[in-house]
């Protein structure tokens, strides 16, 4: 057995920024610390190991290298490593020694680090602190490039959702110049309301069920511009109302075009209505002129008398609709060409844990 492995490293504590990795061969192990510097993070580590791998067994252009692990400056303000290990490929082996090569290192380019690994001493010496198989060695750099590629496709994951959301975010900004009320009401949304944004499903068994929820993940799932695959229907927004209304507020679809001289119309929902006698004629009278955003409503908590009775169509002078908007919870909004709804809270989001963060109850001893 010829087994050689150095483990994803994993933070001590927040506070202290200090790391820790397992080097293991055959049945031996033994950890080493990483210290690394602001800008420098792991993942910018385990892909400088990467490079180094590469560099001696996959492409073979050089018979040293260096895997650093605690990184610093100098009195000078130059980067440099305190302590790394080196590796040296020799006659179909892959020898490791520590390394103590501060100033060395600080002397020369990061990606020149390997020329401080001193081979001529290891040949006399013979000093290597682990002899590993190429073989061996080669397996671990093909399980340590797997988890770079996993790491590179979330990225790219990452920057699709975020174009996707910075999409979402013109989309809306474009609809609501042309709905009366919109520039007042895009002033009330939160800067990260696309990162928020959950769609509103169906769950069960067989594709598209009778439960409705709220999608698990929020941010982007699609772009406002695109049709999803299970469109919606008129019981997903009477479902959302209804759980509006355990808070105690109303419902208010803004209108597209709905100034006029008196005002501004909106129309509203509340608590006291029959929502499946009135929700279709409020969808008809509010539906926008877009195919990306159809509909925009908002629940809130307001004591406006012109809203709390009397027909569901109402028409607001300005100073009240803005004193309406002071009180809005959530935002629900008809997306996708028509085929879903998304929804969002607004103001500030509080988060509790039920522990601290970083704090474990150990149930473990160590032999």
């Amino acid at each position: 057995m010829n087994m050689f492995d150095i483990s994803i490293p994993i933070m001590c504590d927040s506070a202290s920024g200090r790391f820790t990795t397992v080097i293991w061969h055959d049945d031996d192990c033994e950890s080493s610390p990483i210290s690394l510097v602001e800008g420098f993070g792991i993942s910018d580590l385990m892909e400088y190991w990467l490079n180094e791998c590469f560099a001696l067994v996959i492409n073979k252009t050089r018979k040293r290298g260096f895997l650093p692990m605690l990184i610093n400056y100098d009195v000078d303000s130059r980067l440099g490593c305190l302590e790394g290990y080196g590796v040296i490929l020799d006659d179909g082996k892959v020898h490791i020694t520590d390394e103590r090569v501060f100033r060395k290192t600080c002397s020369c380019d990061p990606l020149k680090w390997w020329k401080c690994v001193d081979s001529r001493k290891f040949k006399v010496q013979r000093a290597s602190r682990w002899i590993v198989s190429e073989k061996a060695f080669l397996a671990w750099v093909y399980r340590l490039e797997s988890v770079m590629h996993a790491r590179d496709c979330v990225i790219d994951n990452l920057a699709y959702d975020r174009e996707i959301m910075d999409k979402n975010s013109e989309v809306l900004s474009k609809v609501l110049n042309d709905v009366a009320g919109g520039r007042e009401f895009l002033s009330i949304l939160p800067r990260d309301w696309t990162e928020r944004d959950r769609v509103i499903c169906r769950s069960g068994p067989h594709g598209r069920g009778k439960r409705i929820k709220l999608s698990e993940c929020p941010g982007a799932t699609a772009g406002f511009d695109e049709e999803v695959a299970e469109p919606r229907d008129n019981e997903e927004v009477a479902w959302w109302i209804k759980r509006e209304f355990l808070r105690d507020g109303i419902v208010v679809f803004m209108c597209p075009q709905g100034t006029t001289k008196s005002g501004m119309s909106v129309s509203v929902v509340r608590p006291s209505d029959v929502i499946t006698k009135i929700l279709q004629e409020i969808l008809e009278k509010t539906r926008i002129d877009s195919e990306a955003v159809d509909h925009v409503a908002f629940s809130a908590r307001c004591d406006l008398e012109e809203l709390k009775s009397g027909g569901n169509h109402v028409i607001l002078s300005r100073s009240k609709f803005r004193t309406l908007l002071k009180g809005a919870r959530r935002v629900l909004l008809g997306v996708c060409k028509g085929t879903a709804w998304s929804e969002f809270p607004l103001g500030k989001i509080e988060r509790q844990s039920s522990m601290p963060l970083f704090t474990v109850q150990k149930t473990h001893t160590y032999v």
